[in-house]
């Protein structure tokens, strides 16, 4: 078997570079308007609301509605969906 050379590293780094710097959009990136998994609640135009959250667990953090809760109380701005599914979860305690 021979080794692979470091100029064909070079040559394969370069190909991906010239693909992205070509125009297209990469795969990556969720496209405007196309409702992508992942774009959260930041890509909503829904009005944000400070809320007082914690967690019952005895873990030091939980997930629940996108967000990552710790046990002590603290503020966090959330809308008004992330809210209801919030309130619904019985670990979660909103003040």
């Amino acid at each position: 078997m021979s080794k692979p050379n470091s100029s064909d590293k070079n040559l394969k780094s370069e190909d991906k570079d010239e693909t992205l710097d070509s125009g297209t959009e990469s795969a990556l990136s969720p496209k405007e308007g196309s409702g992508a998994v992942g774009g959260g609640a930041d890509s909503t135009n829904e009005k944000k609301l400070p809320v007082v959250l914690r967690h019952k667990t005895g873990y030091p953090r939980y997930r629940c509605a996108g967000l990552v809760l710790t046990g002590k109380p603290e503020t966090y701005q959330v809308t008004e969906s992330q809210l209801e599914k919030l309130k619904r979860d019985p670990w979660v305690e909103v003040s």
